[in-house]
C-alpha cells in the first residue's frame, strides 16, 4: 500500500508586523493528505486564508485540528476571531432547534492542542462549549492515519513547543519559533525528512536580537544540518527584510529554501 503523501500549505510565515496582515500574514500551516485538516499555528490574518482553503477543500471547520505551539499573538491570535464565529453558529443554531421545537443545544466542538501556561489556554477553557481542549506538553501524543505527532518544548520565552509528525522512522517537524536549536530541539529534528524553521534573524549583528526570542538563521540552519535534516524549509520572515537577506547566509550545497506564502510542499 502507498504511503500518504503529506503536503503542508503555508497560509502565513511573517512575524509581527506594521506592514498589515493582508499581505503580510503571521504564522499558519495546513497540514494536508489526513483524513483531518491539521493547523499549526492560527496567527494574525490566517482565519480567513483558512476558511477559504477549508472550502477549496470541502473540509469543515468541525473536523479541523489546531495544534497552537505557544501563546504569542503571531501564532495564536485568531482563535479569538474564530470563537466569535463559532458561538455565533452555535446561537443560530440553536435558535433554529427551538422554533423547530427540537430542544437541542448545539454541541460541536473545534478541537485544539496547546501549552497550559498561556493566555490562550486561558481563553479557550472559558469557551469549552466550543472548544475541545487538549493540553501540550512533552509527554502529549495525537495518532491520527498511523501517523503520531509529538511534542518537544524549545528555548523561546514562554512555554513553546516544536511538533513532529511522524510515521516508520520518516518525520517533519516543525520548530516554531526559537532562541537557538537546543540540544532537544536538536535530537527531536534528527534526521528529518524535513523541518520546518523559525529563520530568525539573518544578520550577525547580536544587538539586533531579542535574548530568549529568536535565534540566527545561519547558526539555526548550521545546527540542524549537524543532526542530519534532509531538507529545511525556513519561514516566520521579517517584513522588513528581502528574500535576499536570508537566502545569502543559506549553505549553497543544501536543500534549504523559503517557505513561500500559498505554495504548498511535499514534507513527509
Amino acid at each position: 500500500m502507498n504511503r500518504i503523501k503529506i503536503r503542508l500549505k503555508v497560509l502565513g510565515n511573517y512575524a509581527p508586523n506594521i506592514k498589515g496582515i493582508h499581505k503580510y500574514p503571521c504564522s499558519g500551516y495546513y497540514i494536508k493528505g489526513l483524513s483531518k485538516p491539521v493547523i499549526l499555528d492560527f496567527g494574525i490574518g490566517i482565519l480567513p486564508r483558512l476558511f477559504k482553503e477549508l472550502k477549496l477543500n470541502n473540509e469543515s471547520i468541525y473536523n479541523t485540528i489546531f495544534i497552537i505551539s505557544h501563546n504569542h499573538i503571531d501564532h495564536s491570535f485568531d482563535m479569538i476571531p474564530l470563537s466569535m464565529i463559532l458561538l455565533k453558529r452555535n446561537f443560530v443554531n440553536d435558535v433554529k432547534n427551538l422554533f423547530n421545537k427540537k430542544g437541542k443545544k448545539s454541541n460541536k466542538k473545534v478541537k485544539v492542542y496547546l501549552p497550559k501556561r498561556s493566555l490562550m489556554y486561558v481563553y479557550v477553557k472559558v469557551l469549552k462549549n466550543i472548544f475541545d481542549i487538549y493540553i501540550i506538553n512533552e509527554k502529549t501524543l495525537l495518532k491520527l492515519d498511523g501517523y503520531t505527532f509529538s511534542f518537544c518544548q524549545a528555548e523561546h520565552r514562554g512555554e513553546s513547543y516544536a511538533t513532529k509528525i511522524e510515521k516508520e522512522n520518516e518525520s517533519f517537524v516543525y520548530t516554531s519559533d526559537i532562541a537557538y536549536a537546543s540540544r532537544k530541539i536538536r535530537a527531536f529534528c534528527k534526521n528529518s525528512r524535513c523541518t520546518l524553521i523559525d529563520s530568525g534573524h539573518p544578520n550577525k549583528d547580536s544587538a539586533k536580537t531579542l535574548p530568549g526570542y529568536h535565534g540566527k538563521t545561519q547558526e539555526i540552519v548550521e545546527d540542524l544540518i549537524d543532526s542530519g535534516v534532509q531538507r529545511i524549509l525556513a519561514s516566520h520572515l521579517k517584513a522588513s527584510l528581502k528574500d535576499e537577506d536570508y537566502i545569502k547566509v543559506f549553505p549553497k550545497d543544501y536543500y534549504i529554501s523559503l517557505a513561500k506564502i500559498n505554495e504548498e510542499y511535499n514534507v513527509l
